[in-house]
């Protein structure tokens, strides 16, 4: 081996040193995460596992995480996070640097609908499962997977609704149409993070407090801002 080729290993050798002794925060910044839609309350650990607390992505709260970079993904040319919860049920997944912002993918685990759809009168979990959401531009470009609603009561009736479905993007925005036995939600969330719901019910006998009664359900129409 030359000479040059040596003092090149070597400085390769601690560039990469240097990079897994980094600490998260700076690993963040440097990437333009927060910029792209990823906040946290605090930021600690180093660049290959570190802690977020109270993280959310675009306005979606996600809570406490474990998160860590992927050292794959930097052979590829393509930043990507890996993020676990602190409980088997909690959120987990993988965020990757795009040119204009973050894609969320292989998103599963649960979330308090009160805590993403904020003034929806629905209360009990979001499920999400092996969803992908990317924005760009302000505009929904890609998604997939799908989102159950768990243990929603409603207006009274007494029992626990649930419904799920699809992710998708249409007209540029990120929509989830869920539908169950009883109770069916259309949401529309824009690249803003302003959504639109649409929630009916098909309960014929006892009116639903907040509810209209229409010829398909009874029907709600709530708008609002993720996690706000």
């Amino acid at each position: 081996m030359s000479r040059r080729a040596l003092i090149a290993l070597f400085a390769l050798a601690f560039l990469v040193a240097l990079a897994a002794t980094a600490p998260l925060s700076v690993a963040l910044a440097v990437s333009g995460a927060p910029a792209r839609g990823l906040s946290a309350q605090t930021v600690s650990g180093g660049v290959w596992r570190g802690e977020l607390r109270g993280a959310a992505f675009g306005g979606l709260p996600l809570g406490d995480l474990r998160v860590g970079l992927d050292p794959l993904s930097l052979v590829v040319g393509r930043a990507s996070l890996w993020f676990e919860g602190e409980t088997s049920a909690a959120p987990k997944g993988r965020l990757q640097a795009t040119r204009s912002g973050l894609s969320l993918h292989k998103l599963n685990g649960a979330v308090p609908v009160e805590r993403v759809l904020t003034g929806l009168p629905l209360e009990g979990r979001l499920v999400f499962q092996d969803a992908r959401v990317a924005f760009s531009g302000g505009a929904c470009r890609e998604a997939g997977g799908r989102v159950a609603l768990r243990g929603v009561p409603v207006g009274g009736l007494g029992v626990e609704l649930e419904a799920d479905g699809p992710l998708a993007c249409v007209n540029q925005d990120l929509v989830a149409a869920l539908t169950g036995p009883v109770v069916s939600v259309e949401v529309r969330i824009a690249g803003d993070g302003g959504y639109r719901a649409r929630t009916t019910v098909q309960a014929a006998d006892a009116a639903i407090r907040g509810f209209e009664r229409t010829a398909t359900g009874q029907v709600r129409t709530d708008e609002g801002r993720i996690g706000r």
